[in-house]
């Protein structure tokens, strides 16, 4: 089957109408829109329609704010509606407004609640000690600093010899001792700088902790545990307000996601100020449906214009097939790559089932393939095309009776071929039916061309098929039976043939 023949169609509107005419555009598979900048060249006073950048920013601040709520957005039902961008920026700043006082009262409780852990740390190192907390940081005369040393540093004490301070140990590990140092009102000063340098680091006592350390250490998790519930009131906060939100959120995600998708085309349009146009490739079989759909809009005209009429600005139509369910994944594996080139989406299909069938029939192989197939079928084409040569693989199989390539007595027919002959064979069965297929191709686009030399005198000829097809046979023959083919007359007529593909340009000056 040929490549669909295209059409070119120039649809002309009023501006205004512009997301009506893109909203049909993008939901219409069968339509293929161009770039707009491929067009420009050839009119004046018109240019690429500007991308609206809104819902990119709109779609930002969304998922900027579910991230912040907790939440995932989902795409629901979206009906075409369209979106007042200003009233959806406004709706995200009450959100937003709402979120930064809870998450500021919630910051600050964190703050003073890891305060609090800290210094609870250091409390429970000291805890058993018969210091009072209230006279100590009272006392007008005599300073003290509870904290924490590197173990490491506690040898360079030893330089201080002499100065006037007292340094008591309360508990210490591998890594830290757990101190206080008491020192004059008058020399704190300079005392704190030694242990400054000894890289002792100091703790906050809250006002709100009295008495011993015990007794400090109670109202500190008191504290603590206070906070902790004034922490989950404030997720709560947040909680309700996510399920307040999350329905028009969702709803809103979904119109900033397809209006993105939607007005992306957007370059695909041609602006002449008050009106626009898009160019579009439609096949011969659906140009009355997109005509029908495009009409729906009023005030809408369609030109309809020959494929080759920008052919020669490289403006070329998409190569659309146009094959059976079953033999529709082969089309990856098709030569028809460019429009105008003849599909052999059938002549490959075959190759490749023969080939699965007759070389690897087998029913292990065949089930084992056609369960991948159908496992992985919706991912890409690939695992349709395993899900069909799993299918060719084990009809073969059963004719032949082969289970994991062992014969059975349920063979009806039988393949004298070893496994490795098998495997050999099959593989240059593909290599030699891809370049076929190819050469069908090279042939068709010649006939087209009215390339008569090439199509008969061609690499990719008749000629280049006669050459092959003698070279095959004879290897074949000359490898499973050990018998020459070859003699006088037909060595003659190949070494022919081969001198006129070479040299038919000089013979042939007249290509046609």
């Amino acid at each position: 089957m040929a490549v669909q023949s295209m059409n070119l169609l120039n649809v002309t509107f009023k501006k205004e109408n512009v997301f009506d005419i893109l909203l049909r555009v993008n939901n219409a598979t069968c339509f293929y829109p161009q770039k707009a900048s491929m067009f420009i060249h050839s009119q004046k006073n018109v240019k690429v329609l500007e991308t609206d950048s809104s819902y990119d920013n709109l779609y930002h601040r969304l998922q900027q704010t579910s991230f912040r709520l907790g939440f995932e957005l989902e795409d629901i039902h979206y009906h075409n509606e369209q979106l007042d961008i200003e009233k959806a920026n406004q709706y995200l700043d009450e959100i937003e407004e709402k979120l930064n006082k809870i998450e500021a009262v919630k910051k600050e409780l964190q703050q003073v609640k890891d305060e609090n852990v800290n210094t609870l740390a250091i409390l429970e190192k000291i805890e058993g000690d018969e210091l009072n907390l209230d006279q100590l940081f009272k006392c007008h005369y005599l300073k003290c600093r509870i904290g924490q040393v590197p173990k490491k540093n506690i040898p360079k004490l030893d330089y201080y010899e002499g100065y006037p301070f007292i340094f008591k140990v309360f508990k210490e590990d591998n890594f830290y001792v757990w101190c206080a140092y008491y020192a004059l009102s008058k020399d704190i000063i300079e005392i704190d700088n030694i242990f400054s340098s000894l890289m002792f680091k100091s703790i906050r006592i809250p006002d709100f902790v009295h008495g011993t350390v015990s007794e400090g250490l109670n109202e500190l998790k008191e504290e603590i545990s206070a906070m902790n519930e004034y922490i989950q009131t404030m997720d709560q906060r947040i909680n309700i307000l996510k399920e307040e939100h999350r329905l028009q959120l969702n709803q809103l995600y979904t119109k900033v996601t397809h209006l993105t998708k939607i007005y992306s085309l957007s370059p695909y349009v041609l602006d002449y100020n008050y009106l626009a146009s898009i160019y579009g490739f439609v096949s011969d079989d659906d140009l009355e449906k997109i005509k029908a759909l495009l009409n729906e809009i009023n005030d809408v005209e369609i030109t309809v214009l020959p494929a080759d009429t920008y052919m020669e600005a490289n403006v070329m139509p998409p190569v659309i097939l146009n094959n059976s369910r079953f033999f529709k994944p082969f089309e990856i594996l098709s030569s028809a790559k460019h429009y105008g080139d003849y599909d052999t989406t059938y002549l490959v299909s075959l190759l490749w089932l023969g080939v699965s069938g007759i070389f690897f029939g087998d029913i292990a192989l065949g089930l084992v393939l056609l369960i991948l197939g159908l496992i992985f079928s919706k991912k890409s084409n690939f695992f349709k095309i395993v899900r069909n040569l799993g299918i060719s693989s084990l009809v073969f199989g059963i004719l032949y009776g082969s289970i994991a390539f062992k014969t059975t007595t349920m063979s009806l027919i039988t393949l004298p071929l070893s496994l490795s002959q098998k495997v050999m064979y099959g593989c240059l069965t593909i290599v030699l039916g891809q370049w076929v297929s190819n050469c069908v191709n090279a042939m068709f686009k010649n006939k087209k061309n009215n390339r008569f030399v090439d199509l008969i005198l061609g690499v990719k000829g008749i000629s280049g098929l006669f050459i092959l097809t003698v070279l095959v046979v004879y290897a074949i023959v000359k490898i499973q039976f050990g018998k020459d083919i070859l003699n006088l007359p037909l060595e003659l007529i190949v070494i022919v043939i081969m001198l006129l593909t070479l040299f038919k340009n000089k013979l042939f000056l007249n290509n046609k």
